[in-house]
C-alpha cells in the first residue's frame, strides 16, 4: 500500500483454505452433528427399533424418565464413576509436580529421575 492510499473497504477473501478445510467439515456433519441432532429428534418422539412410524411426543421421555428409579439410580452411579475415576488421574500427577517443585533434597531427585527429566539444566556443569 502507498503513502496517502486507504486500504480498500472489500478484502478479497481466498478460498483455499476454506477448501482445505471442506472434507474435514463434511467427515464432522456426517458423523458427529447428524447422529446427534437425529437422536435428539428421536428422543422427542415415541420411536422405537423396527417401527417405521412414529409421533412427535415433544419432552414426554424425559419426564418418564425423571421418575424412574433405575434411571436415577443409574445417574448416581455415572456421577459417582466420573468423580471417582477423574479426581485420581488429575490429583495424583498435581500432587508429584507439586512435591518435585516445592521439595528438594531427598525428594528432588527421585522424583526427576522417576520421569527421566534432567535436574540441573543441559551443558550445565556439576
Amino acid at each position: 500500500m502507498r503513502a496517502g492510499e486507504r486500504p480498500s473497504a472489500r478484502r478479497r477473501i481466498n478460498p483455499t483454505p476454506y477448501l482445505f478445510l471442506l472434507p474435514a467439515l463434511v467427515l464432522f456433519l456426517a458423523f458427529r452433528a447428524y447422529p446427534l441432532f437425529n437422536g435428539l429428534w428421536l428422543s422427542l418422539t415415541n420411536a422405537r427399533l423396527g417401527r417405521t412410524q412414529y409421533v412427535f411426543v415433544g419432552l414426554a421421555n424425559y419426564e418418564r424418565l425423571l421418575h424412574d428409579s433405575r434411571f436415577l439410580l443409574s445417574l448416581i452411579n455415572t456421577a459417582y464413576y466420573t468423580v471417582a475415576s477423574t479426581l485420581p488421574i488429575l490429583a495424583l500427577p498435581l500432587l508429584l509436580a507439586v512435591v518435585s517443585t516445592i521439595t528438594s533434597g531427598r525428594w528432588a531427585g527421585p522424583c526427576a529421575r522417576s520421569w527421566r527429566i534432567p535436574t540441573r539444566p543441559c551443558g550445565g556443569s556439576s
